[in-house]
C-alpha cells in the first residue's frame, strides 16, 4: 500500500510543475514582438508565414536573404523588408514611400514617426538635425529642399534590451529617403560577420 505522505508530496510536486509550466506558456504569449509580428532568431519560413500576402521580391544579397513587401505603416506608404542570417531573422526595415511635392512634408513625416516611436520606445537615446553645408540653414522654409540636396539630416536611435532602433531622414540628387531600421542585438556577432565579409568581397 502507498503511504499517504508519499501521495500528497508528489501531488504538491504534480501541482507545482503545473503551475510552472503555466506561468511559463502565459509569459510566452505576452512576449512582444521585436519587428512586425515576429521575433529575432525566427526561422524565415515562420516569419513569412507570418504576412497574408507573398513578398514582391525575395532572394539573396549578399550574405543575407531579404524578402521584400509593400504595405501601410503609420498611415503612409512603404516597403518593408525582412533580413536573414544563416536562416533567421536578425534585421526589419521600413523604406516610406510617400510622395510630397513640398519637400517640408517629408520632415513632418519624420517627426511623425519619431513622436510614435516616442510613444512606444520613450525618449530616443539620440536625437540629431545635422548640417554639412549652411546654405539654407537660416531659411526653415527651404529645409526639405536642404534635406533633398545633402545639406541636412536627421537621425533618431532607441534601445531595448532586444533591439537597436533608428530613423533617418537624408536626400541627395533632390531624392529624399525616410527609413526606419530595427536590428537584433542578440545577433550582433552574427551580423557584424556578414558586414566583414561583404567588404572582403572583391578586395
Amino acid at each position: 500500500m502507498i503511504p499517504k505522505r508519499f501521495i500528497m508530496v508528489n501531488t504538491i510536486i504534480l501541482l507545482l510543475f503545473l503551475l510552472v509550466s503555466s506561468d511559463l506558456i502565459s509569459q510566452e504569449k505576452i512576449q512582444k514582438n521585436d519587428f512586425r509580428n515576429s521575433r529575432w532568431g525566427m526561422k524565415k519560413d515562420k516569419v513569412l508565414s507570418t504576412e497574408k500576402n507573398k513578398p514582391k521580391d525575395a532572394g539573396t544579397r549578399g550574405q543575407y536573404f531579404i524578402a521584400l513587401y509593400t504595405g501601410v505603416i503609420a498611415g503612409m506608404e512603404a516597403d518593408y523588408l525582412y533580413w536573414f542570417l544563416d536562416d533567421v531573422l536578425v534585421q526589419g526595415a521600413y523604406i516610406l514611400k510617400e510622395k510630397h511635392s513640398n519637400k517640408n512634408e517629408y520632415i513632418n513625416d519624420y517627426n511623425k514617426l519619431k513622436e510614435i516611436l516616442t510613444r512606444k520606445y520613450g525618449s530616443p537615446i539620440k536625437s540629431d538635425l545635422r548640417w554639412f553645408k549652411d546654405l539654407y540653414k537660416d531659411r526653415p522654409q527651404d529645409y526639405g529642399i536642404a534635406v533633398s540636396t545633402g545639406h541636412l539630416g536627421f537621425e533618431s536611435k532607441w534601445k531595448t534590451d532586444r533591439t537597436l532602433i533608428r530613423l533617418t531622414l537624408k536626400g541627395d540628387n533632390y531624392k529624399l529617403i525616410l527609413d526606419l531600421l530595427y536590428k537584433s542585438k542578440l545577433h550582433k556577432e552574427l551580423i557584424d560577420k556578414a558586414e566583414e565579409k561583404s567588404q572582403e568581397q572583391g578586395l
